[in-house]
C-alpha cells in the first residue's frame, strides 16, 4: 500500500520539475504575454472617409481595449487617424477547364490610413493597407461557402483593424498627450 503512494508522488514531483524547467526556459529565452496595447497619448479622433466599417472596428477596439478616449472633435485629439477608400472585393481565381465550374475566390481588401496631429503635424503619411484571402468554392456546399466567406471577410477587417492600431500604438509614443502639454506651462 505504500509503495503505490511513492509511486504517485514520484510522478507527481516530475510533471512539477518538468513544468519549472519550461517556465524557467521561456522565462529565460525573453517570453513573454503580448497583453494590451499602451499608448502614450489619451485622446484620439477617427475620420473616416469611405471607410467607415474600418472605422467603427478601430473606435470599437481603443474603447473596450485601451486607455484612449475616441473624441469627436479633432481639436481635442492628440492624433487624428484619418481611413479612407476602404474596399473589399471578391474575384474568381480559377475556373476548372474541364467543366467550366467556379473553384477558387479571392477576397482583397483595401484601405488607406495616415495620421496626423491636430496642426497638420503628419505623422505617418498615408499608407495603404491590404489584404489577401483566396478560398476554395464546393458548389455542393453553397450554404458553407457562404459563411466561410463571411469569416474570411471578418477576419480581413479584424488584421486591418489590429494593424490600425499597432501603427496608433508607434506613432503615439513619439507624441506628448494635449494634458501633459497644458501642465507644462
Amino acid at each position: 500500500m505504500i509503495k503505490p503512494l511513492r509511486l504517485h508522488h514520484v510522478r507527481t514531483m516530475k510533471k512539477i520539475f518538468l513544468l519549472s524547467c519550461l517556465v524557467l526556459f521561456l522565462a529565460s529565452c525573453g517570453f513573454q504575454l503580448r497583453g494590451s496595447m499602451s499608448y502614450g497619448i489619451e485622446n484620439v479622433y477617427i475620420q473616416s472617409e469611405a471607410a467607415d466599417i474600418l472605422a467603427s472596428q478601430v473606435k470599437q477596439y481603443l474603447t473596450g481595449q485601451s486607455n484612449i478616449t475616441v473624441v469627436t472633435s479633432p481639436k481635442k485629439a492628440d492624433i487624428i487617424v484619418s481611413l479612407s477608400n476602404q474596399k473589399l472585393e471578391r474575384r474568381v481565381l480559377t475556373i476548372s477547364a474541364v467543366s467550366g465550374r467556379l473553384e477558387e475566390i479571392e477576397l482583397n481588401f483595401q484601405a488607406t490610413v495616415e495620421m496626423r496631429q491636430p496642426d497638420d503635424t503628419i505623422l505617418l503619411e498615408e499608407q495603404k493597407l491590404t489584404y489577401i484571402r483566396d478560398y476554395s468554392f464546393n458548389e455542393k456546399a453553397v450554404l458553407a461557402m457562404g459563411a466561410e466567406e463571411e469569416t474570411l471577410r471578418r477576419e480581413l477587417l479584424q488584421e486591418a483593424s489590429l494593424q490600425v492600431l499597432r501603427m496608433l500604438q508607434i506613432v503615439s509614443n513619439q507624441v506628448q498627450p494635449k494634458t501633459q502639454k497644458n501642465s507644462d506651462k
